[in-house]
């Protein structure tokens, strides 16, 4: 099963990599240009021509500050690898930034999700990587803006533009138009308990075993609706408590498995979005690439039974990771 529903590491990773890689050829490109370029050089500068005044005279207002953040939230930036002019060369596959509140922004690739900080310094807009607003150098190449469109586009449903280099434009559009589950980190969750009653004698054997295979559709009933998660937590500035899982997946009841792992509470968590189906009443797991291919079996139907702490109550587990990964009742994370 882990090969299915192993937590992905690589949402946040990619995402790094997707903006410091093309920040790094835009402006190793940007610097080439000078007194002495040769023709090639002079031909890339040409698709470096700043194109704020366009986008002024085409009726677009630049926002900054309080008016850029009121703007933003609750909509996404869409930066796909075609915005980037040809002959420049960039990454390879797109991504979308959803500004959910003044602070956080989920950012997708592919099936991949992370969550981050996001800020806005005066005119200069940070949200692929909110460092860059203390960074001069990359502030004066970068230079990330936003401009507000005359009108909305009814059928793109564009509103506004964001512009890096001041000559690439990505379009910012309505709504959340990514895949990322909502999360909501403030939560502890209960573990699904099982009475000693509950379990058939024959389930058990004589010897007392402290770890009791559940498969088939019993399995499935523990696993459709419920979370699964390490045990790792920390503990806020006013001594709260918080769970921040190393690994865990939570199967909506819509289909969705969504995988999770916290890497600093409550700002930055990983998740990736397959999903999960029935067929002829097994229950059928997609691959992890989010591909539409499914895998069926009794791999996919088996949880355990093992002691808790207090008499005559089991607690729910799966046997998968290298950690212990214990399920917990419900929607614990609240994931939308």
């Amino acid at each position: 099963m882990i090969a299915r529903t192993g937590v992905p590491n690589r949402g946040a990773y990619t995402s790094r990599y997707a903006v410091t890689v093309m920040a790094v050829a835009l402006c190793a490109a940007t610097l080439s240009f000078g007194e002495h370029a040769d023709a090639a050089q002079k031909q890339k500068a040409a698709l470096f021509q700043d194109k704020t005044a366009a986008l002024l005279k085409r009726g677009y207002v630049e926002l900054s500050g309080d008016d850029a953040v009121n703007f933003l939230v609750g909509n996404t930036v869409v930066v796909k690898k075609t915005d980037t002019p040809k002959g420049i060369e960039a990454v390879d596959f797109d991504s979308r930034y959803y500004l959910s509140d003044r602070q956080k922004a989920y950012v997708c690739v592919a099936n991949g999700c992370s969550t981050r900080s996001w800020k806005v310094d005066g005119s200069e807009i940070c949200i692929e990587l909110p460092e860059r607003c203390d960074d001069p150098t990359d502030r004066r190449y970068n230079a990330p803006r936003l401009f507000k469109a005359p009108r909305p586009d009814r059928r793109t449903g564009q509103i506004g533009v964001y512009l890096t280099f001041r000559s690439i434009v990505h379009a910012v559009v309505k709504g959340n138009a990514t895949i990322a589950p909502l999360i909501d980190p403030g939560s502890i969750g209960k573990m699904i308990n099982v009475n000693s009653a509950e379990i058939e004698a024959s389930s058990r054997s004589s010897d007392g075993d402290t770890k009791i295979p559940i498969v088939g559709g019993r399995a499935v009933s523990f696993l459709i609706g419920n979370t699964f998660m390490s045990g790792e937590t920390v503990t806020d500035e006013r001594g709260g408590v918080h769970s921040c899982p190393t690994q865990g997946y939570y199967y909506a009841p819509d289909g969705r498995i969504i995988t999770f792992n916290c890497h600093r509470w409550p700002d930055f968590w990983e998740m990736g979005v397959t999903h999960w189906k029935l067929a002829s009443g097994r229950l059928c797991i997609e691959d992890l690439s989010g591909d539409g291919k499914f895998g069926c079996g009794a791999d996919f139907e088996r949880v355990y039974l093992t002691r808790s702490d207090r008499p005559d109550e089991w607690l729910v587990v799966t046997d998968e990771f290298p950690r212990k990964i214990v399920g917990y009742s419900g929607n614990v994370f609240n994931f939308k």
